[in-house]
């Protein structure tokens, strides 16, 4: 897809490696060495930039660290943004102890509006 995405005229990217729902696509390529590298060759043969990954469901049961990788792989094709949503309010507040798991400078979050 990164291929047909520079082939049409896009400039950059956003993959899905964590599928939102059961019956929506996710491609986990953070577990697939094969697929990385194709990726990485692909963005790097295009010149597209990975404007994000996605998608991170907030909720009161998520595992941060269980990410790590999904961050790791996402900062290692130079992704710049990761796509999640909050499914209540309390998730928010948790989700954003997560930099302190995943410090550095692509780490930043905008501070949520919430009405508790």
């Amino acid at each position: 897809m990164v291929r047909v995405a520079a082939r049409i005229g896009y400039r950059g990217v956003g993959l899905r490696l964590i599928a939102v729902t059961d019956d929506s696509p996710g491609y986990p390529i953070m577990d697939d060495a094969v697929m990385m590298r194709e990726t990485k060759a692909a963005l790097a043969d295009t010149g597209l930039r990975l404007s994000d990954i996605e998608f991170v469901k907030i909720t009161p049961e998520i595992n941060i660290p269980a990410l790590e990788s999904f961050i790791a792989a996402g900062a290692s094709l130079g992704a710049r943004h990761v796509i999640t949503a909050p499914y209540d309010q309390r998730s928010v507040i948790g989700f954003l102890h997560c930099w302190n798991f995943f410090p550095g400078p692509r780490c930043r979050t905008s501070k949520p509006q919430l009405r508790l």
